[in-house]
C-alpha cells in the first residue's frame, strides 16, 4: 500500500477510533446529553428570536416575513426622555439580583444545619411556596375582577347603582385589595387556597408580618396585625385604619372590640404615637425628595422620623410599663438611655465657632 493510500485513509481511521472511544464511555455521554439539549433549548435556540430587535415584527408576518428596519428601534429606545432611569433602574436590579444571589445558598446552607425537624420543615415551606404561584396569574386574576370597564365588582357596583370605581389606579384602594388577597389566601397542610377566618394565621401577610414583628415587640405591640398595618401606613396613613378592619373583622367579636383585645392602653397609645411620627406616606416621601434634590438627604430625613418615632413609643411602652407592672429591665434601660440623650441634646451648651476655616 503506498504512502498517499495510507494517508488517505488516516482521517477515516481517526474517527473511527473516536466514535470507538464514544461507545465505550456511552454511558458518561448520556449523563451529560440532558445538560446538552437544555443549554441548547433555552440558552441558544432562543438567540433565533434577537432578530426581532431589528425587525418591524408583526404576528401575522412572522419573524422571517417582517420588514427589516435596522437601528431604528434602538434609534427610539436612546432618544426616549426617561431612557436614563430605564436604564439606571436596569442596572441597579441586575446588581442587585448578583448581590443576593449569594444570600440563597447562605440561607440554604444555614437551613440544612438545623436539627428541628418540625422548625427546618416550617421554614422550607413558607420560603419556597412563594415560588410555585406565579405573580403573573395572581395579578391577572386581580385585573380581571377590579378592571373600571368590565371587572366583576364594578360590574355589580353598577348594577346596585354606584359608580364604577378605577381600583387599579388609586394607591389607597390598590393597597386594600393587596391587603385583602393576602390575608385570606395562604397554605394549609401545604396546600394554597383561600382561607376561612379561623385560618387568618396561615395566609401570605400572616408570614411577612411574622417576619418584621418582632421589630416593634419592644414598643408592646409586637404581633403581625400592628406590624402589617404601619407597613401599610407608607402608602397612605389611612390605610392603616383599612388594614386593622380587614384584620381585626372576623371572630365573634367587632372590630373594635377584637382591636381593643389585642392591645392594651399603653400599647395602643404607643401604636398610635409611632405611627404618628414615622414617616409620612409615599406621596410626602416623594415631595421631600424634589425638595432637597437629594437621594442621601432624603434617606436621612426618613431614617430620622422613623428613628425618632420608635424611641419616643419604646420610651411610652417602657416607662408605662412602670405604672402597670410589666416592666421589662433591658427596655426600661434602652428607654432611660433614649430619654437621657435627647433631654442632652436639648440642653447642651452652644458653642459658637470662632473661626471661619476655608478651603480654596
Amino acid at each position: 500500500m503506498t504512502d498517499i493510500q495510507m494517508d488517505g485513509r488516516k482521517p477515516v481511521i481517526v474517527w473511527l477510533r473516536r466514535i470507538r472511544m464514544v461507545l465505550s464511555r456511552w454511558q458518561l455521554y448520556a449523563l451529560l446529553a440532558p445538560a446538552v439539549v437544555t443549554t441548547l433549548l433555552f440558552h441558544y435556540y432562543p438567540i433565533y428570536g434577537i432578530q426581532i430587535a431589528f425587525k418591524n415584527y408583526r404576528n401575522s408576518r412572522g419573524i422571517w416575513g417582517s420588514s427589516w428596519v435596522g437601528l431604528k428601534h434602538f434609534q427610539s429606545l436612546f432618544s426616549y426622555v426617561n431612557f436614563d432611569d430605564i436604564l439606571r433602574n436596569t442596572i441597579s436590579i441586575s446588581l442587585y439580583s448578583i448581590a443576593v444571589f449569594p444570600c440563597a445558598v447562605i440561607f440554604a446552607l444555614m437551613l440544612n444545619e438545623v436539627r428541628n425537624l418540625r422548625f427546618k420543615r416550617g421554614v422550607q415551606m413558607i420560603s419556597y411556596a412563594p415560588h410555585f404561584i406565579s405573580t403573573v396569574v395572581v395579578v391577572s386574576m386581580l385585573q380581571i375582577f377590579m378592571q373600571r370597564s368590565n371587572g366583576l365588582i364594578n360590574n355589580v357596583i353598577a348594577m346596585l347603582g354606584g359608580e364604577r370605581i378605577d381600583f387599579l389606579s388609586i394607591p389607597q384602594y390598590f393597597s386594600t385589595i393587596f391587603v385583602w388577597f393576602t390575608t385570606y389566601f395562604g397554605w394549609v397542610d401545604g396546600t394554597f387556597r383561600m382561607l376561612d377566618e379561623s385560618e387568618i394565621q396561615s395566609s401570605i401577610l400572616a408570614a411577612i408580618g411574622g417576619v418584621i414583628a418582632w421589630i416593634f415587640k419592644p414598643l408592646g405591640w409586637g404581633n403581625w396585625q400592628a406590624a402589617v398595618a404601619s407597613i401599610t401606613g407608607l402608602v397612605a396613613k389611612e390605610n392603616i385604619v383599612g388594614t386593622l378592619g380587614i384584620l381585626y373583622g372576623g371572630g365573634d367579636g367587632t372590630v373594635y372590640q377584637n382591636i381593643g383585645a389585642a392591645f392594651t392602653g399603653i400599647s395602643g397609645f404607643s401604636f398610635l404615637v409611632f405611627n404618628l411620627l414615622c414617616a409620612p406616606c409615599f406621596a410626602a416621601i416623594g415631595a421631600i425628595k424634589r425638595e432637597m434634590n437629594n437621594r442621601k438627604w432624603t434617606w436621612f430625613a426618613i431614617g430620622y422620623q422613623c428613628g425618632f418615632a420608635y424611641l419616643i413609643s419604646l420610651m411610652i411602652n417602657q416607662f408605662g410599663g412602670l405604672f402597670t407592672g410589666s416592666v421589662n429591665v433591658i427596655g426600661l434601660i434602652f428607654a432611660v438611655a433614649a430619654l437621657a440623650l435627647m433631654v442632652y441634646m436639648l440642653v447642651r451648651p452652644y458653642k459658637e465657632a470662632t473661626k471661619l476655616n476655608a478651603t480654596v
